[in-house]
């Protein structure tokens, strides 16, 4: 085997070994992320679920007052 076709044969092996390192890391920040992830969706849930509510309250009161509005007329004198 002459030098160049080992050092050609080094380089490869290196280069795989250093592609192999880094694929492991690659994915363990994958699965820390996704850990990490999990943990702050279940973390804003109750946040989430509560601004749904807020908004469906406020979609309630919206139709509450615009049902009361047309009744006694205010809707009319209002786009005047």
């Amino acid at each position: 085997m002459s030098a160049a076709t080992a050092t050609v044969i080094g380089i490869l092996v290196f280069t795989s070994v250093v592609l192999l390192v880094m694929v492991i890391g690659l994915a363990r920040h994958a699965k820390v992320l996704a850990t990490t992830l999990a943990e702050f969706q279940r973390a804003v849930q109750p946040e989430l679920e509560e601004i749904q509510r807020g908004a469906e309250e406020a979609e309630r009161l919206t139709q509450r007052i615009q049902e009361r509005s047309a009744s006694i007329g205010l809707g009319d004198k209002i786009r005047k």
